[in-house]
């Protein structure tokens, strides 16, 4: 269990390195010409960018779902949905990231699901989401590897990627540990995480489709943020533009942050320097798109609201109806 202090510093040293990743994203932007970027913006190109990414929460929702029921939990499309909202919502407002992943896992125990179910359906959920995502991000990376500028982005990537695949492995072991640690209750957790991944992973049948799905968010997440840009007019080559965004969206999914600012805002600067474009146009996609991220979140907070505990309200039975239900 953390402590409130512990906590607390988590929090304001994220907040610290939001405001720091802010500062050197738009300490040499002209903001003269993010006022004629904003102005000369394509505004069906901006439409359809948040449509896009509007999608997001029901992928996101739709490849949960799927490894709950892989685990054998009843939860309802509703639910996933509803659940998924919220920690979206939570995710984008939280210091950190991840504490829509907590209430998520909360709220499903509350509502009915085994602890098990509850805990490792979110964890392999973001565990598979995460490490897609860097197997993405460093093809796009490699891709680029005539710009010596992204030189260094590339040895560092490669090498992540490599750790994150044997992670995953490494996660389906954990019930391998010495008999004499498993008087733990955190290590017989980890033994359950272990079964529950080989389940998901190794699944001839399941194990591709959470991964299908898992590309299909990132695809959508890009292109979202692709079309923000060339809504702002990045002047980029379509290809070139597509394979810059990915290593974005991971900067954005690093926990250290609120919400993915700064960490998003600093990648867009590092990259549009490295393919010699105009930094502006980007951070002002950068902004928009993180704009539009709280926006297509905000019905969490209404199922948020519907969700939280009330004296007054019976707890649902597992798999069933729930008052916070779509």
């Amino acid at each position: 269990m953390i402590s409130p202090l512990v906590r607390f510093a988590l929090i304001l040293g994220k907040t610290a390195i939001t405001v720091f990743l802010l500062w050197f994203a738009l300490r040499h932007i002209d903001y003269s010409r993010i006022g004629a970027d904003i102005a000369s913006a394509q505004r069906g190109t901006l439409f359809l960018a948040v449509l896009v990414l509007a999608f997001q929460p029901l992928l996101g929702a739709l490849r949960w779902h799927v490894i709950m029921r892989r685990f054998g939990a009843p939860i309802t499309p509703r639910q996933s949905v509803r659940l998924t909202y919220i920690s979206t919502f939570l995710n984008q407002v939280l210091p950190g990231g991840v504490g829509g992943d907590a209430m998520r896992m909360w709220l499903s125990f509350r509502e009915g699901h085994q602890l098990s179910h509850a805990l490792n359906g979110v964890a392999l959920d973001r565990v598979v989401g995460f490490v897609a995502l860097i197997m993405v991000a460093t093809m796009c990376v490699t891709a680029l590897d005539r710009y010596p500028q992204l030189r260094a982005l590339e040895i560092s990537l490669l090498p992540i990627a490599v750790l994150a695949f044997l992670g995953t492995g490494t996660i389906m072991l954990l019930d391998r540990l010495p008999v004499s640690l498993r008087r733990f209750r955190s290590v017989r957790g980890l033994g359950y995480l272990a079964k529950d991944a080989r389940q998901l992973f190794l699944s001839p049948r399941m194990g591709p489709v959470v991964v299908v799905l898992s590309v299909l968010g990132i695809a959508n997440l890009c292109t979202s943020l692709f079309l923000f840009m060339q809504a702002f007019n990045v002047p980029l080559a379509p290809w070139l533009l597509a394979v810059s965004v990915p290593p974005v969206i991971l900067a954005s999914s690093l926990p250290i942050s609120v919400g993915g600012w700064g960490t998003r805002e600093a990648a867009v600067v590092v990259m549009m320097t490295a393919l010699a474009a105009p930094s502006e146009p980007g951070i002002v996609a950068s902004i928009a798109f993180g704009l539009a991220g709280i926006l297509i979140s905000l019905p969490g907070a209404f199922f948020l609201q519907r969700s939280l505990p009330d004296p007054g309200r019976a707890r649902p039975t597992p798999g069933g109806s729930h008052p916070g239900d779509l």
